[in-house]
């Protein structure tokens, strides 16, 4: 996406930092331009789930809590946190935000028909007049994508399927008028057919409304032909914000997509699973958690957490990275994991 299309930034997450018995997410910090689809990707456990979780300001795990950080959306603040005070802008956060958990059925209500919470929802945001058009609308998305509308919303959660219970809860979600859908592996249950349909609809209505999302997801196969960019979380931290045409700079991301490479030497496979958070690199707040594993590393990467800046573009892409270090811009050929 160039530059002059992403001078609107819908959604900006400054310095959100989790904290339960230890620091779980650390100054993490994100922008999210209109119209765009961004793919938030790392290892099992870094934090990305909970990172979805602060930027509405509420946990499903009542023993976390926001210790740090600010979230707007389309320039209204929704919460900031100050050596752990918050304060919560709900009304706003429930017109301009919209989260689905992991699972799928833990953003429905288990005790009401799919039908019951899709009028409700439509009662909240749209007069009497606008809501059949609104149902029809709800309608039109599963039939698009295959499914007969009835077989949904005629049943309790419960009763629906994994994949059911996504397409369930992303018909209400495209309901709202929520600027910004975050999406926890909402796809992880739907088979390719399926996936291919429901992407190819949220790819379009992106474009059409402007509204954008963040997609947390451990699926290669939607980065070229679904996402804008992709965000890579690493121990509780973005690291890097880069487009899926450019090349990504940080050592650990050249590692990550190195992941996707069918011919994957065993050696670097080794290298890569070795660098899954909990096994030697933890939260840092005195340096950067990837110093370990990292033959970029200098000095100062021993002794100061590097910051999220923004990089220079010659396309327009929004590229931002934390690495002292990084690798050349215009360094040619394939990454070589011998190298860092």
């Amino acid at each position: 996406m160039k530059r002059e299309n992403i001078s609107r930034i819908v959604l900006s997450a400054k310095h959100i930092t989790v904290s339960g018995e230890n620091h779980i997410v650390y100054d993490a910090s994100l922008i999210l331009p209109s119209h765009t689809v961004m793919l938030l990707m790392g290892m099992s456990g870094s934090g990305k789930s909970l990172f979805l979780q602060g930027i509405t300001g509420f946990f499903l795990d009542e023993t976390l809590r926001l210790c740090q950080g600010k979230v707007t959306v389309e320039g209204e603040e929704i919460w900031q946190a100050k050596d752990g005070s918050v304060r919560l802008n709900r009304e706003a956060l429930g017109d301009k935000i919209a989260l689905s958990y992991q699972e799928a059925g833990q953003s429905l209500n288990p005790r009401l028909k799919c039908r019951h919470q899709l009028r409700l929802l439509l009662r909240r945001f749209y007069s009497t007049n606008e809501i059949p058009a609104e149902m029809e609308r709800a309608n039109e998305f599963l039939r698009v994508s295959g499914i007969e509308p009835e077989r949904v919303w005629s049943n309790y959660p419960c009763q629906l399927s994994g994949g059911l219970q996504q397409m369930a809860y992303l018909a209400l979600a495209l309901r709202t008028p929520a600027r910004v859908l975050l999406l926890d592996e909402i796809f992880s249950n739907m088979d390719s057919a399926l996936l291919e349909k429901v992407t190819t609809f949220l790819a379009h209505h992106v474009h059409d409304t402007g509204r954008s999302l963040l997609v947390v997801t451990h699926d290669p196969s939607l980065i070229s032909g679904f996402a804008h960019y992709v965000a890579i979380f690493y121990s509780g931290r973005i690291i890097e914000i880069v487009h899926k045409k450019d090349k990504p700079l940080h050592p650990f991301t050249r590692y990550f997509f190195a992941c996707f490479d069918e011919n994957l030497t065993a050696p670097i496979r080794q290298l890569i699973s070795a660098n899954a958070p909990g096994t030697r690199d933890k939260i840092s707040s005195n340096g950067c958690s990837y110093r370990h594993q990292c033959k970029q590393k200098i000095n100062k990467c021993d002794t100061t957490v590097p910051p999220l800046r923004e990089c220079k573009t010659e396309n327009g892409h929004i590229h931002f990275l934390a690495c002292f270090n990084p690798f050349d811009n215009h360094e040619d050929g394939e990454y070589d994991g011998s190298k860092g």
